[in-house]
């Protein structure tokens, strides 16, 4: 499968006052084309500061992309060149829109930067893309539901005609039954106009329902990556298993907490040597003597001893017994 997007050693530093932050470090994602990658991590993994940073709204240290097979530095002639085909939809659509304006307005400001004008959807025509009624052409926001919000910031990213769209956790402020409306409607709008998307989200369960390859973040760095089905059904990285085992289930919607693990995220101004998930990880030095080197040596991204060769993980010891918690049924291949 080609790419739609790759992104290559992305790094993003801030300076804060207790110190420098590296909130993602030599990061790279592969978006196939007209498929999905799934970026997953707990909040504060750097998840968002990546996708802002792959579209210009976060300053990137180092790291360049790929669109469509063509190199394009993080800078602004790059940006520029990266917003014509990556739209990025943000997780709030209370704040995502302007109160001010109508869904008409937003929609026409939008279908307005799109150069030629024989390419320009109508605002009508982008309702009818998110399955919107066209009476709510004249609504403001408030008068729309959360969900109903959501469809119409889609539709404003899909004005510009992107080949690729970035959902940064575009459900986790919706109920369940509208969440799994929303996925639909992106696998519908894939289908149709062969969109290529990055969905990043917090929930493993989220991610497995459409897509094609999965990307595991723990504090700014990949801890795991490979195909959906491989992943989800035999997980190298024991973080990406206590991802799997906190996903709701058919018998409960509430996710768990993650119980593998002990503690807190670490300060990222300040992460741990060696291995970062050391700390917290159930199979590390911490019950397990003779695993110090976890402690002292950074692990690289590398093919575990078992699985397929797609599949990378970040870990010295990596897991031999496959999860089944979350069934992998749901993931494309």
């Amino acid at each position: 499968m080609t790419s739609a997007l790759e992104v290559q050693g992305l790094t993003v530093r801030f300076r804060t006052p207790g110190g420098w932050l590296t909130a993602v470090e030599d990061v790279s994602l592969v978006v196939p084309t007209g498929g999905t990658l799934g970026l997953v991590g707990e909040s504060g993994c750097g998840k968002s500061t990546a996708a802002r940073a792959i579209v210009g709204l976060a300053r990137a240290t180092a790291g360049h992309v790929r669109l469509h097979g063509k190199t394009l530095e993080l800078d602004r002639q790059g940006i520029a060149a990266i917003r014509r085909e990556v739209q990025l939809v943000f997780q709030n659509p209370y704040g995502s829109l302007n109160p001010r304006s109508t869904v008409q307005r937003m929609l026409s400001e939008a279908v307005a930067t799109v150069a030629d004008e024989a390419d320009r959807y109508s605002p009508a025509d982008l309702l009818d893309l998110v399955s919107l009624p066209r009476r709510f052409a004249d609504c403001f926001p408030h008068q729309l539901s959360g969900g109903e919000r959501q469809r119409v910031a889609i539709a404003r990213a899909l004005a510009v005609r992107p080949s690729v769209v970035i959902a940064d956790e575009i459900t986790s402020a919706l109920d369940v039954s509208v969440q799994a409306s929303i996925l639909n409607l992106l696998i519908e709008l894939q289908e149709t106009i062969g969109l290529s998307y990055l969905l990043i989200s917090h929930n493993l369960g989220v991610v497995s329902y459409l897509s094609d390859r999965i990307t595991v973040m723990y504090l700014g760095r990949v801890l795991e990556e490979g195909p959906a089905r491989q992943l989800l059904l035999a997980p190298s990285h024991p973080y990406t298993k206590a991802l799997l085992e906190a996903a709701p289930t058919r018998l409960s919607r509430r996710e768990s907490p993650l119980s593998l693990l002990d503690g807190e995220l670490p300060d990222p101004r300040h992460p741990p040597a060696g291995c970062v998930f050391h700390t917290r990880c159930p199979i590390g030095p911490r019950k397990y003597p003779g695993r110090e080197r976890c402690a002292e040596e950074a692990p690289t991204l590398q093919v575990p001893g078992r699985g397929g060769r797609d599949q990378r993980t970040r870990c010295h010891f990596p897991l031999e017994a496959p999860a089944t918690t979350l069934s992998a049924t749901r993931a494309r291949s």
